[in-house]
């Protein structure tokens, strides 16, 4: 799956994309932020935030997260609610509540 192309959006292993940020100052390190956009669940999974010299390693901890969340709903264990993620529904979780003076 392909979100978009833009210059500060790189494509990781495992279908992973990394969101990057320019330094504002000099001496600042730019961040990356990792995504996970899960097509048949319709689910963006916002995994984590690390500095370019981490890099490596959050990819590599994305892609076993990645693997999980894939593992997991193909075997039904988990829907990306059970994980925290926001996803779009049609019923909220919080019950609907008459405005006052309705019954």
């Amino acid at each position: 799956m392909q979100m978009f192309q833009h210059s500060f959006v790189r494509n990781e292993k495992n279908g992973i994309h990394a969101i990057d940020q320019s330094p504002l100052k000099k001496g600042f390190k730019p961040l990356r932020l990792y995504v996970f956009p899960d097509e048949p669940t319709k689910t963006l999974f916002i995994i984590t935030l690390g500095e370019k010299d981490g890099q490596n390693d959050d990819i590599n901890e994305c892609a076993k997260f990645v693997q999980s969340v894939i593992a997991n709903r193909e075997s039904g264990v988990a829907k990306p609610k059970d994980t925290g993620a926001i996803v779009p529904d049609d019923e909220p979780d919080v019950p609907n509540e008459a405005a006052p003076g309705e019954s």
